[in-house]
Parts: structure tokens; sequence; C-alpha cells
């Protein structure tokens, strides 16, 4: 895993360098779901445009950097466009107003702490809301990224054996058949000021396509689902019409 991990890193970094990547390619055979598995009925487009959102956290562990920048960068793109009324405040910009306000090391105690515990601070997550001046805090996490090859071993002398390999082994008796991409990325939406979550949703992209036929790059993939997983909480507050509220 850490040399996958690794080899993934290097084409973010890539991508990165060179800027935005490209949208997926039309007609692709990417296949994509999303839906929301949690919305607070109080919770609407009203009360996210009057609080405003920021982009806190991308939790995936043993991913390099690269990876998390990639995934906070698409998700917030994807916020853009499905909420332009709204203030939407990137991963990056968010960090370095933590990181100016001299809490760096106090905010990747409180990320490091959810990501193994999976246990919210409300105090804190109150003062990373005072602290970006907005009411509601994304914490992104992704699930998986995977690039596999369903291969056939051949050796010699027996008879072809289905398996599956690392798209980075190589040898003599692999015969590669199907490349298959995938990536899945999971949103958390909290509100600063009533310590609660109010919105949980996840976005799945992924493709099979046949070895040496390939159109499908793992970026567009990536792109896909993280854009989509914004399309899931637009679906989810279109529903909730009601009022802005304060915590109960």
């Amino acid at each position: 895993m850490k040399t996958a991990w690794r080899d993934v890193g290097l084409i973010w970094s890539v991508i990165l360098f060179m800027g935005c990547a490209a949208s997926p390619v039309a007609s692709s055979p990417i296949e994509q779901r999303q839906e929301t598995e949690f919305a607070a009925p109080e919770f609407s487009r009203e009360s996210l445009q009057k609080g405003g959102l920021a982009l806190l956290a991308i939790l995936s562990e043993g991913a390099p950097e690269g990876v998390r920048q990639n995934a906070a960068y698409e998700i917030f793109q994807g916020l853009r466009a499905s909420f332009p009324e709204t203030r939407v405040i990137p991963r990056s910009d968010a960090v370095e107003k933590i990181v100016s306000s001299d809490k760096e090391a106090e905010y990747r105690s409180f990320v490091k702490n959810y990501e193994e515990r999976r246990s919210m601070d409300p105090g804190q997550l109150k003062q990373w809301g005072d602290l970006e001046g907005v009411r509601y805090l994304l914490i992104g996490r992704v699930h998986a990224m995977d690039k596999r090859t369903e291969a056939r071993m051949t050796p010699e002398g027996e008879r072809s054996v289905g398996g599956k390999i690392s798209v980075f082994s190589s040898g003599p008796n692999m015969i590669p058949d199907e490349i298959q991409k995938r990536v899945s990325l999971q949103g958390e939406i909290w509100d600063s000021l009533c310590g609660k979550a109010v919105w949980i949703g996840k976005s799945v992209a992924e493709a099979t396509e046949t070895s040496g036929r390939e159109r499908v790059r793992v970026e567009d993939i990536f792109i896909l689902a993280g854009r989509n997983l914004s399309k899931a909480l637009a679906g989810a507050l279109d529903k909730n019409s009601g009022p802005v509220k304060s915590c109960l």
C-alpha cells in the first residue's frame, strides 16, 4: 500500500505542478454514484449561504499531501459551482489562516485525533469556526483511490488462472486483461455553533477498461468524485427549505 500511495503521490504532484486537471473525456465509461447518508432537517441552502463554509481538513491515512490537496481542490470546485451564492473558503486558505494564528500544532492534533478516533471536540470545532469566520466546516475523507489490473497469470505448463495484481507489478507471465480504477470520497459538514454534524455524504466514481485501450485517467475519476460530492449535498439541501435556526 505504501508503494502504491507513493506512486499515486508522484502522479498528483505532476498534475498539481501543471495546474488544474482537464475535464473528464466526453462519453467516458465512468460509472458514478453519490448519496446523502444524513442531512439535518434544519440545514438548508439558506442556512449555508448565511453561515458560510470552510474546508477544514481532508483525511486519508497514509496518503501523501498531493492526494489531499487534489481532493480539497476538486471538492472546492464542486462547491463553488453548486453554491455560487455561498462564501466557500478553500482548504489552503483555511489552513493558512490557522498557521498565521499560531495554531498549526493545535490544528494538526485536532485532525489527527478525529481521523483516528472519530471523536469530535465541540469546543475546538467552535474555535475553528470563529477563526475562519464561518458557521459550517467541511471535513472530507479519501476512502479509496485504486488502480488495479485484472490479469491472467500463465506460468509455463499451466492453464490460465484468474487473479488480481497491482498495476505497478510486472513480469513475463502477467497478461493484463482489464484495468480497474476507482475513487471514493466522503464529506461531513459540521455546525461549529451547535457542535454537531448536519450533513454526511459520499461519492464514488469508477471505470473498467480493456488493457491497451484506456481512455480514462485516474485524475478524470477523481474530478468526478469530487464534483459529485457537492451535487449530493445540493440535492439534500434542495429538499430542506426551512428558515435558519439557532442551536436547540
